[in-house]
């Protein structure tokens, strides 16, 4: 795993990224105000703001998934893609 980013380009590509790593992100980022981001602004940062979105925003899945692709998210990211379907499925996402 890459040790300075939650997860790199490559990594995103085929790489889950596990309940843990997600569920730290987003305890962040509830904490209080705060800024996020990736190189592009688009997959990692698009997977945790739909995330936020559904968790603590009580967006439904697909009104969050709906604003990510129009965002810019990339579903090809298989990692990043799997990790989003499994927050959900797991009911971590309602």
């Amino acid at each position: 795993m890459n040790e300075g980013n939650l997860f790199s380009v490559a990594e995103a590509l085929f790489v889950k990224p596990t309940h843990e790593q997600l569920d730290g992100a987003l305890e962040v980022m509830a904490s209080g105000n705060c800024v996020f981001h990736c190189q592009h602004g688009q997959d990692r940062t698009g997977l945790l703001a739909a995330l936020y979105r559904v968790r603590y925003d009580a967006w439904s899945t697909a009104r969050a998934w709906e604003e990510a692709l129009e965002l810019g998210y990339h579903p090809e990211f298989l990692g990043l893609d799997a990790g989003w379907w499994a927050e959900n499925a797991a009911g971590r996402a309602p």
